[in-house]
């Protein structure tokens, strides 16, 4: 069979993202992970201090920064392992680790987008005044002040923040819907060939000058997606009412 789907042992490590320069190996990972986990607690400490001092604000937002990208950063590592083999349970838990650790810091800081715009103007406007250092964080500031009609308190922010991974669930199924449960069709092309069709490709063949290769591509690749049509509207039908979930809580006018 012509084009056999590669395994990544198959692919020159030339071709293959390095992972190395985000954490040298999974006991680094693990490490930061503790670490950044027995950071939480020092964010939640923050609630009701923000508005304090000038220094007590640019505090809270420099720390909440910096976890945020070190979760960011353990995200991407565990993210991009499990998609080397999507079948593969332990890259997977490991993702699923690093997206709860994101929603556990959503939920620990979900006081800090009410808090801010509770702030009265003038108080803001004499911090950004007396630190310059605030000044990093001016459009950030504009930006919230502009939502704020769909800001809600920090009681329902939590509840919002804890259902993420939740409400994240959608995109969850249908990607192991379109990887980890895929098989690859065969199709014949015009030299007696088998070609497996992968999602990579998928889009070169579909450009090709065979009318019939383009047919049975079409056919044999779509008639995956066929086969789980209910899994696929069932997912379909959660990410809609999810989003219409989240623009009643927020307060638009659709979703």
């Amino acid at each position: 069979m012509r084009n056999r789907p590669l395994t990544r042992a198959d692919v020159d490590p030339t071709y293959t993202w390095d992972l190395s320069s985000l954490y040298p190996d999974d006991a680094h990972w693990e490490a930061e992970y503790a670490r950044v986990t027995a950071m939480l607690p020092e964010l939640a400490a923050l609630r009701g201090s923000l508005s304090v001092t000038a220094a007590d604000f640019l505090h809270a937002l420099t720390l909440h920064d910096r976890i945020a990208a070190a979760i960011d950063r353990l995200m991407l590592y565990a993210s991009l392992q499990r998609d080397e083999d999507t079948t593969q349970p332990e890259p997977q838990a490991r993702a699923d680790r690093a997206g709860d650790l994101q929603a556990r810091f959503r939920a620990a800081t979900a006081f800090f987008h009410p808090d801010i715009l509770a702030f009265p103007q003038a108080t803001l406007i004499q911090f950004l005044h007396d630190l310059p250092e605030l000044a990093t964080y001016r459009f950030f500031l504009t930006n919230l002040r502009r939502q704020q009609a769909h800001v809600s308190s920090p009681a329902i922010e939590t509840v919002l923040a804890e259902a993420r991974r939740l409400t994240d669930m959608p995109l969850t199924l249908f990607g192991a819907i379109k990887d980890a449960d895929f098989t690859p069709p065969t199709i014949e092309d015009d030299h007696g060939d088998q070609i497996v069709v992968t999602h990579g490709r998928y889009w070169a063949l579909l450009r090709g000058t065979s009318r019939r290769v383009r047919r049975d591509v079409y056919h044999a690749y779509t008639a995956q997606f066929h086969v789980r049509q209910h899994a696929l509207a069932a997912a379909l039908t959660s990410a809609i009412n999810r989003d219409v979930f989240l623009a009643r809580v927020r307060n638009y006018p659709s979703a």
